[in-house]
C-alpha cells in the first residue's frame, strides 16, 4: 500500500531462540543456579482444551483493565500459533502450542498491538517480561529477560 511503512522484524529469530531457552527451563521448573543465586522457577501450565486456553487468556485480560478483549480460536495445522487483530489462534492438536509460554507470547502481541515498532521489537519484549512477572513469577521474568539479553536483545523497562 502506498504510504504504509512496515518495519522489518529483524529480532524475530533471536526472540524465538531466547524464548526456547526460557521455555525449556519452565517446562522443568524447580530450582536453577542463576549467576551464583538459586532461583525457584514455576512449572508452566499445559492446556488440554480450547476452553482451558480461553479461561487462561481471560485471566490474563483481568490483569490489564482497559485493554480490548481478545478472542481465542483453534488454528489449523501444527506449525504456528498466531496473533492478529484481537484474535489468538492456537493449533490445539500441537502439544508445543498448548503451553503457558505460547499464550503469554501471543497475549503480549495483543498488549503491544498498537506499537509502531516490529512485532518482536523491544517494546514487545518489555511487555512480555512484565506479563510473565505478573502471571507466573518474578524469577521466571528475570530468566526470560536474561535469555533475551544473551541473544543481544535489549529489554527496556516496561511502563503500563
Amino acid at each position: 500500500m502506498a504510504g504504509t511503512t512496515v518495519q522489518r522484524d529483524a529480532d524475530r529469530a533471536a526472540v524465538y531462540a531466547a524464548e526456547d531457552q526460557w521455555t525449556a527451563a519452565i517446562d522443568r521448573g524447580g530450582p536453577i543456579d542463576f549467576f551464583g543465586s538459586r532461583l525457584q522457577l514455576p512449572v508452566q501450565t499445559r492446556f488440554g482444551s480450547l476452553e482451558a486456553v480461553e479461561r487462561y487468556v481471560e485471566h490474563l485480560a483481568t490483569m490489564h483493565p482497559g485493554v480490548p478483549s481478545v478472542t481465542v480460536r483453534h488454528r489449523k495445522g501444527k506449525a504456528r500459533a498466531h496473533y492478529s487483530a484481537g484474535v489468538i489462534a492456537i493449533p490445539m492438536t500441537a502439544p508445543w502450542a498448548c503451553r503457558e509460554s505460547v499464550l503469554l507470547h501471543e497475549f503480549a502481541h495483543h498488549l503491544n498491538a498498537l506499537s509502531k515498532e516490529p512485532a518482536h521489537g523491544a517494546q514487545f519484549r518489555a511487555a512480555l517480561v512484565a506479563l510473565v512477572e505478573r502471571a507466573q513469577a518474578p524469577e521466571s521474568a528475570l530468566l526470560l529477560r536474561r535469555c533475551y539479553e544473551s541473544k543481544g536483545l535489549v529489554v527496556p523497562a516496561h511502563v503500563d
